[in-house]
């Protein structure tokens, strides 16, 4: 049996169009696979970074909480410092009483004064390192949530290209 002429020319063209759809999908294919291993690297290496960001608030707070530690909880002994210096300087503002205690009275109720006075700074310090543990709290809190995340979609971009 004699083929149509036409049947020779559609054959080589079905066998082209075969062929390169073959090639085009074995394109997509490889790409998406070169796509999906560059992204896993950022997302490990965003990863990496995340961590080592954790470590360094881990390590700060870690830090902070034990000069915190280190330092007395006095906030009972302060007030009573403070209404007592409160009382002395009422006493040394009134100059009918001073001059009846005389001098040495009065340098002691001045070095008494700055006592509390040294105490208060230290406690504002403190309250500083305070703040700035809460801060770091803070950012670790955030680090973490980013780190969570990055697990997730580490996940997800490997389930998606697991066969």
């Amino acid at each position: 049996m004699i083929l149509p002429r036409w049947v020779g020319p559609v054959a080589v063209v079905v066998a082209l169009a075969g062929t390169h759809w073959a090639a085009y999908n074995h394109g997509v294919s490889t790409e998406a696979n070169r796509r999906d291993a560059l992204t896993a690297a950022e997302v490990v290496e965003a990863r990496t970074v995340e961590q080592a960001q954790a470590t360094t608030i881990r390590t700060e707070v870690e830090r902070t909480n034990e000069t915190i530690a280190a330092v007395p909880d006095n906030r009972d002994e302060l007030e009573r410092l403070r209404e007592s210096n409160a009382a002395l300087r009422r006493e040394l503002s009134d100059t009918a009483t001073a001059a009846k205690r005389g001098e040495a009275a009065t340098k002691a109720g001045m070095v008494y004064a700055e006592l509390l006075e040294r105490a208060t700074a230290r406690i504002a310090g403190l309250e500083r390192t305070t703040a700035r543990a809460v801060e770091l709290a803070e950012r670790y809190d955030v680090a973490h949530a980013r780190g969570e995340l990055c697990v997730v979609t580490y996940g997800s971009l490997r389930s998606a290209v697991a066969p």
